[in-house]
């Protein structure tokens, strides 16, 4: 099983406060199948600091090609999308999930032909209780 560390944590410095609700990507990985055998691999993320995640996948290319035709996403061991969720005509799949506060493990197993591809986001809202903006009247 290879695993991917590849986690993407947003820095709080590079945030920028606004009261409108809007999703940051959390984690996101490009799984691909090289050789047509079946892959497995994880991404593992920390949620603390957000709420209403989202997974979000994107099977293949814009124009239709590379799509896969069967996977599995768990999240923590929980089936969160089935071969069933997945075809040719398939572009893009959306779930709500509830991941742990701390470290979670996202598995994707890949069963497709070789060059498909999935990319796999975790997209949740930052739940920083910053102080309003004091506007320019503030400005020294």
């Amino acid at each position: 099983m290879k695993k991917v560390g590849f986690v993407l944590m947003l820095l709080v410095a590079c945030s920028v406060a606004s009261t409108a609700a809007a999703l940051e990507v959390i984690a996101q990985a490009r799984i691909e199948s090289a050789t047509g055998a079946p892959l497995q691999e994880e991404v593992r993320f920390w949620s603390q600091g957000y709420e209403g995640l989202v997974l979000n996948v994107t099977n293949g290319a814009d124009d239709g090609t590379h799509r896969v035709s069967s996977a599995v996403v768990s999240l923590n061991g929980v089936k969160v999308l089935s071969p069933a969720d997945f075809n040719q005509k398939v572009a893009q799949l959306q779930r709500s999930i509830a991941p742990n506060d701390l470290e979670n493990i996202l598995s994707v197993n890949l069963r497709s032909n070789p060059d498909s591809y999935l990319i796999v986001q975790v997209l949740g809202e930052p739940t920083l209780d910053l102080p309003p903006d004091p506007g320019p009247a503030a400005a020294p």
